[in-house]
This record gives structure tokens, sequence and C-alpha cells, in this order.
């Protein structure tokens, strides 16, 4: 759940060098109207609608996987009434009230003029092509390194492992953590 709510604020909150300040006083909010352009011209309805059918499909395949091992005598019937409950996720999910829940922070950070500057960028061939192209290039860059991460993870866990002088049957989570947090 964790990993959904950050995918979607990263879709729904885009990377400023302004985000950290808020809006100067002598300057104009933005308009809860404003907000609402720019969300229109990122496609965020249709963005976050996307995402989370995308992160679905991983996750039915996840717990699949998961629940064929925890019970390896599961009907496919029951399988997939699973995944027809999980298909319901999607369908009861608040996008439009996520969205109007960040409009209060888009107000705060962002002054009216930056807001016009983010919708005339976003609103240009280039703008719309970055939008468009961002979710595969995520994608790609996240599976590269994945792998890249991977390696270097089992790496610091078999040498936690010989550190310590543990075998294998060792909880990876927990080692996960140690490496992590120390």
């Amino acid at each position: 759940m964790k990993l959904l709510f950050g995918l979607i604020l990263s879709v729904v909150l885009p990377a400023s060098a302004g985000w950290a300040q808020q809006v100067s006083s002598n300057e104009a909010p933005a308009t809860r109207e404003d907000v609402q352009r720019l969300f229109g011209v990122m496609n965020n309805r249709d963005q976050m609608r996307r995402m989370i059918e995308q992160m679905l499909v991983q996750m039915k395949a996840m717990h699949r996987e998961r629940t064929k091992k925890a019970q390896p005598d599961i009907s496919e019937e029951e399988m997939s009434r699973n995944d027809r409950e999980a298909d319901q996720l999607i369908r009861i999910f608040p996008i439009v009230e996520i969205l109007n829940d960040t409009i209060p922070f888009y107000q705060r950070h962002f002054a009216k003029s930056e807001i016009e500057a983010l919708i005339t960028v976003f609103s240009s061939p280039a703008g719309q092509k970055f939008l468009r192209e961002m979710p595969t290039v995520t994608r790609g860059a996240h599976a590269n390194n994945n792998s890249a991460h991977r390696s270097r993870c089992r790496s610091g866990i078999e040498a936690l492992r010989e550190e310590r002088g543990l075998s294998t049957e060792v909880n990876r989570i927990d080692l996960v953590h140690d490496l992590v947090y120390g």
C-alpha cells in the first residue's frame, strides 16, 4: 500500500525546485481552478488510472504466486475469484478525491504565475511528449536499476551473512533491514 501511495504521489506531484518553499506573500496564490487546469493539461486522472491498472496486474501476479506457494491445492476458480476482487479495487479507487486532496498543497507551494508556467510547459508538444513518455522511461529505468540493485543487495546480504557467520536460512528481510538501517 505504501508503494501504491508513493507511486501515486510521484505521478500527481511534479518535481519542482520551488517545492520546498511557500508561495511568497507578494505573489498571487494559485486558485483551485488554476491547479485543476494544470491537472487537466497533465492528464493526471488518466495517468493515475493507467498506473493503478499496471500496478494491479503486478500485484495480482505476485499474489497468485504467493497464494500458490502457501496453498498449492488452491483451485483456479478460487484464484480467479481473488483476481475479480482485485479488479474491483480499480473501480472504486478514489482518483478524483485523491487529486482534489492535493490541490491545497499545490496552492500552498506554487504561485499563480508558476502554475501558469507549468501549464504552458505541459501544454507544449515537448511537455505532452514528456508526460506521455515518462511512464515508459520510468519503467525502463526502474527495471534497469532493479537488476543492478538486486545484485548489489545479494552481495551485501552474503557479506553480512559471512560477517555474522549466519546460514542461508536466515530471513533475508532481517538482513536487508540490517543493511539499510545498520
